[in-house]
């Protein structure tokens, strides 16, 4: 293998590291199993190579994420003994060689060598996948089993939080759209803006989570309420006049609410039990929008397990209270690539999802 040289860029939390990391240099990162948001997202930045602190393929579940970074050239490598306490950070915007299944740091004119790796290849990893896939329904019995037994024990508190949710005037009688950041989310922005109704689309109140505002405004498009935990926004600072809300936890702390006060900016502190795409879905149904349309939310197993949840209750509950209004435009992009292989377009352009999202009632 060629010998791999660059700087490299260590952030515990990988959609902090986006952030972060120039163009072009090596992403160290700890994530186990890497999803394929965060994969798309590395190679938006054209990182040189991949290392590991934990397991970038654990094989506990089928995901798509090494396949996506192998797609694009991008090398995968799993740290598998360390030289020295202090991990990937010790060596954060140091000069970097990966070579012989080793990582060394360039200190005092001399390459020292700091840990071992373990490289990802095509075929340990359709092997890995293949038992992955052979284990999916006993990781299904386990996922539905914690699903099932949470949305029962949360159906009381999760009546409460419904109950306790703040009401805006803006979403009421409104179709709104709630964007959250997940695989292919900006394909499908792309898909959606790009058509003749995308002046109507712009019309609707629109709510980002969390790091899907820097996702919109890539579209020109500013959000008119952000919900989360605000720790995937590049800067919060560029969205002045938009409502913030900020996911807490039951007992009233905010971190977000806290980070946006160090920009100067106010957010209101919901507690509620689901994750913040949930809420921002909960906020718009309980302000009387009329419809909800849905793009790059999570809705099944394997999108929460590559989140690194074992369940889905506060998910399931949400979507059986909600879901008469909730249109999911997840995979349009997909439709729109239809559209254009197949000449369907004419033929039903008056059942396209982006026609009866621009549709007035």
């Amino acid at each position: 293998m060629t010998p791999i040289k660059g700087y490299g860029f260590y952030d515990q939390k990988t959609k902090r590291l986006i952030q972060t990391i120039p163009t072009g240099q090596i992403a160290l990162i700890a994530h186990r199993d890497i999803d394929r948001l965060a994969a798309q997202e590395l190679v938006g930045k054209n990182v040189r190579a991949v290392v590991n602190s934990k397991s970038s393929f654990s094989g506990e579940f089928p995901h798509r994420g090494l396949e996506v970074l192998f797609n694009h050239g991008i090398p995968v490598f799993d740290i598998v003994e360390e030289y020295g306490p202090k991990g990937l950070e010790s060596v954060h915007s140091e000069y970097l060689l990966i070579e012989n299944n080793a990582l060394s740091v360039w200190r005092d004119g001399s390459w020292e060598e700091v840990s071992t790796l373990k490289a990802y290849d095509e075929m340990n990893y359709l092997k890995a996948l293949s038992y992955a896939e052979q284990r999916k329904t006993d990781v299904f019995s386990c996922f539905a089993d914690n699903t099932l037994t949470f949305a029962q024990q949360e159906v009381a508190p999760f009546r409460k939080s419904v109950h306790d949710l703040p009401q805006f005037e803006q979403l009421q009688y409104k179709k709104v759209l709630v964007v959250a950041r997940h695989a292919n989310y900006l394909k499908d922005l792309r898909a959606v803006f790009s058509t003749p109704a995308h002046r109507r689309v712009q019309s609707l109140q629109i709510v980002a989570v969390d790091g899907a505002a820097d996702g919109l405004r890539q579209f020109g498009i500013i959000p008119d309420m952000i919900v989360g935990d605000m720790d995937s926004i590049s800067d919060p600072a560029l969205f002045p006049r938009t409502k913030f809300v900020a996911h807490s936890y039951k007992d009233g702390r905010s971190p977000g609410a806290e980070h946006l006060k160090r920009f100067g900016l106010q957010a209101l502190a919901v507690p509620f039990l689901g994750v913040s795409e949930d809420l921002a879905i909960m906020l718009s149904a309980v302000s009387g929008a009329e419809v909800i349309y849905t793009l790059g939310c999570r809705n099944n197993m394997i999108d929460m397990l590559e989140k690194g949840r074992s369940g889905m209750a506060s998910t399931v509950l949400t979507r059986m209270f909600a879901g008469d209004r909730v249109v999911d435009l997840s995979g349009y992009h997909l439709w729109k690539k239809h559209e254009m292989t197949t000449g369907v377009s004419e033929r039903f352009s008056s059942h396209s999802p982006i026609r009866a999202l621009s549709d007035e009632h």
